[in-house]
């Protein structure tokens, strides 16, 4: 099921993150940031992005959970998203995948446009999300990519 969709965010012809818009029960409008983590990962299992919420009439980001790169048969990148907010009840788990029409491919074929599609809990799952990061100091768009 949709329930989003993003658009990367280019500083100096490169992706630096995506922003877009989320519509998912217990959230009330507002942006989501895909932001990439920077530095050494602690494992290969580690994270490769945060996820930021910026609730609607607010100018504050807060930590919403973690993403992890992963790949398709066909060797484009796709996200692997837990969100975890007190208004949820539980983990939620998403996927970001490229938009199908999405013609503008940049930064060594990074997908330019995503799509949020929800992916309903496994049988048994108790994942916990470990590593959530804290929103930087944003610069002068607000947007913290």
């Amino acid at each position: 099921m949709d329930i989003g969709h993003l658009e990367a965010v280019i500083r100096d012809d490169k992706i630096t993150g995506y922003v877009g818009e989320i519509n998912l029960v217990g959230v009330a409008g507002g942006e989501v940031c895909l932001k990439p983590r920077h530095g050494t990962p602690q494992s290969e299992h580690s994270p490769s992005h945060d996820v930021l919420y910026r609730p609607a009439g607010s100018d504050r980001w807060g930590a919403f959970g973690v993403a992890w790169t992963k790949e398709m048969k066909s060797g484009e990148p796709y996200w692997s998203i837990q969100l975890q907010s007190p208004v949820l009840q539980s983990v939620v788990n998403i996927a970001a995948f490229p938009d199908d029409d999405d013609k503008g491919k940049a930064d060594a074929g990074a997908p330019t446009q995503v799509s949020l599609v929800y992916s309903p809990p496994r049988a048994g799952s108790r994942a916990a999300i470990s590593g959530v990061g804290t929103a930087d100091a944003l610069e002068g768009d607000g947007i913290p990519v």
